[in-house]
């Protein structure tokens, strides 16, 4: 439930970008995994959402407890952390 509170809250901002920044930076799971579901939905993403997006996916992996769901995470985001640079 507050997950999706959060998310109809950075619906309602606009989503700045600062939004992800401050998730990142605090490393909090709900806002983590909130951004993520965001970005997931959202149809065209900027460069930088692209790659906070690839970012979220690397630390899903941290917040799961399937070694599947694990490794599955990590190597999307990792793969696509890799595409940019």
């Amino acid at each position: 439930m507050k997950a999706v509170l959060i998310v109809i809250f950075f619906a309602l901002l606009g989503q700045s970008v600062d939004v992800y920044r401050n998730a990142y930076k605090t490393q909090n799971e709900d806002k983590i995994l909130a951004c993520l579901d965001f970005l997931e939905d959202k149809k065209s993403k900027t460069e930088l959402e692209q790659c906070y997006y690839a970012v979220f996916l690397c630390l899903k992996a941290d917040y799961s407890s399937n070694p599947y769901t694990k490794y599955k995470s990590f190597n999307n985001g990792y793969a696509l952390l890799q595409s940019f640079i």
